[in-house]
């Protein structure tokens, strides 16, 4: 159970742990995340499914191609003491209904992730209980770790090619 003051970043692992988890399954990090950045696309910075029109179509994958490129040259190249702020969570993909971004576009301010050594969730606390956004058991995904500019990312990929990046 959750209480009406249930603050993700204090409580969500506890909550976790106190009644989400299956016997024997080991909880690996919960993650709030306030802030997703998108790289999809079809899909705005924020998630938002961007309404097309089919005379428009070809210049927008176009445009969203560049803008995508643009945006992952921005990410690696600026430096990080003064460039602007690392999304502290990325979601990348080559379509606007790939698995990372519907997974991902129902973020909400009580909304968190979970990494088990059995899924990754995306999970939100209201009315007093966790609700499961979405599940991924983690035969279906992959992950790693890497550092960039001194930052470490921990990196969720799904079988669509599909993925969602944690900044550590």
């Amino acid at each position: 159970m959750t209480s009406p003051d249930f603050d993700p970043r204090r409580d969500a692992e506890p909550a976790v742990r106190s009644g989400w988890l299956r016997p024997g399954e080991r909880l690996a990090w919960t993650r709030h995340t306030p802030t997703i950045t998108f790289q999809v696309p079809g899909r705005g910075y924020r998630g938002k499914v961007l309404k097309q029109s089919p005379w428009r179509t070809a210049g927008r994958r176009a445009l969203a191609v560049a803008d995508g490129a643009v945006t992952v040259l921005d990410f690696f190249a600026s430096d990080v003491s003064s460039g602007p702020s690392r999304p502290e969570v990325r979601v990348f993909g080559t379509r606007t209904g790939c698995r990372a971004a519907t997974l991902a576009e129902a973020n909400a301010p009580r909304s968190f992730w979970v990494l088990t050594d059995q899924r990754f969730a995306h999970l939100r606390a209201d009315d007093g209980a966790l609700h499961t956004i979405g599940e991924i058991p983690s035969d279906e995904f992959g992950y790693s770790e890497f550092t960039h500019k001194r930052l470490t990312y921990e990196r969720i990929v799904f079988g669509d090619g599909s993925g969602i990046d944690f900044r550590r």
